[in-house]
């Protein structure tokens, strides 16, 4: 909340077009939220880390369950 975007509770519709109404006037606050809401896609969600988390899984699971 706050940091790279907003919490709207469900059915709340005038507290998202407050939010929505924030960002339209405040161009410092919605680029602030693209650039932190795009290093945590790439930090967090990208082929790379994925790669990396599988790897890890897969070797915890080896190491725990040693084959043959």
């Amino acid at each position: 909340e706050g940091i790279n975007g907003f919490i709207s509770p469900v059915k709340e519709y005038k507290m998202l077009a407050v939010k929505l109404s924030e960002l339209v006037s405040d161009s410092v606050k919605r680029n602030a939220f693209g650039k932190i809401g795009h290093n945590l896609l790439i930090n967090e969600f990208s082929e790379r880390k994925f790669q990396e988390e599988y790897l890890n899984f897969t070797r915890k699971l080896l190491s725990s369950h040693p084959l043959g």
